[in-house]
């Protein structure tokens, strides 16, 4: 059984890039994923400390642990993980933006009223579309180096907001906040009504 609950472990941090974590998992005994999910839905919930003290000290990484346990606990809706993750969505996403928005849905041609351009593909383009290209090194050395998992932690009851982008990503300069808030609230909004399009 052991065996069984550590080979989960190991594949559920190798599921979402954080393997490196998994040593510390086990030595601090913490090594039954299915249990850890369960607690999402209760009071006593994994927590940021919780993350923190098994030695996940970046913060990004503590978000998207938790980021994803919310998700297997059922606390995020299957539609946001499968749009912000799905590479054929992604796919989706391009092929609007070439064809001037357009696209075939129950076999007819609609056009969302949302900006695609919004949606970023990766922290880069995500930053320079903020107008904050310098902030880069703050989010990758935090360890927020997925845009998905940014995106998807906006679901969660760990939403980014200026508080964490101060304390958490190390953004002192409340303009740059500003900004990196009202882009992630546009791509949020339209990747929302992009859903609410589709049939």
């Amino acid at each position: 059984m052991l065996a069984t609950n550590v080979k989960k472990l190991n594949d559920w941090l190798n599921s979402i890039g954080l393997q490196q974590y998994f040593e510390y998992f086990i030595e601090r005994g913490v090594h039954k994923i299915d249990k850890i999910i369960e607690t999402m839905n209760t009071e006593d919930k994994f927590s940021y400390e919780d993350v923190f003290n098994i030695g996940v000290f970046k913060p990004g990484h503590i978000y998207k642990i938790l980021t994803r346990l919310n998700f297997d606990a059922g606390n995020i809706d299957e539609k946001y993980y499968f749009f912000i993750f799905n590479d054929s969505l992604k796919h989706s996403i391009t092929s609007l933006r070439m064809s001037s928005e357009k696209y075939v849905c129950c076999g007819q041609i609609a056009q969302p009223k949302i900006n695609m351009n919004t949606i970023s593909s990766d922290i880069i383009d995500f930053l320079k579309k903020a107008k904050a290209p310098h902030l880069r090194k703050n989010f990758v050395y935090n360890g927020f180096e997925s845009i998905e998992y940014i995106y998807l932690q906006m679901f969660t009851d760990h939403a980014i907001t200026d508080e964490i982008l101060e304390s958490k990503f190390h953004i002192y300069n409340r303009r740059d906040r500003q900004l990196v808030l009202k882009r992630l609230e546009e791509g949020i909004n339209n990747i929302y009504i992009f859903i609410l399009t589709l049939c």
